[in-house]
C-alpha cells in the first residue's frame, strides 16, 4: 500500500515504529497530487512548503500527530 493511500491507522503505526516520517508522508501526498490532480481538479489550492516545515516539526507523541488532512472548500 502507498503512503498516499493508507489508512490513518497504518501511517500511525509506521510512523510509533519509525518506519517513516510525516515528512515521507506529505512528499508521497505531494507526488499523488501532482500525477492526478490535473485530471481530477480535487485541490483548488495546496501549501506544500508549509506542509513539509510543519511535517518536519511534527511532535509524534500526539495520537494523530504528523497525519496530514484535506479539507473541502464547500464544507
Amino acid at each position: 500500500m502507498s503512503l498516499a493511500t493508507a489508512t490513518i491507522s497504518a501511517l500511525r503505526k509506521q510512523l510509533t515504529a519509525g518506519e517513516i516520517t510525516a515528512v515521507d508522508i506529505i512528499d508521497a501526498l505531494a507526488n499523488n497530487i501532482s500525477a492526478q490532480d490535473g485530471e481530477i481538479g480535487a485541490y483548488l489550492a495546496t501549501n506544500l512548503d508549509d506542509a513539509r516545515a510543519q511535517a518536519a516539526a511534527a511532535d509524534l507523541s500526539k495520537p494523530l500527530g504528523g497525519i496530514p488532512i484535506a479539507l473541502k472548500d464547500n464544507i
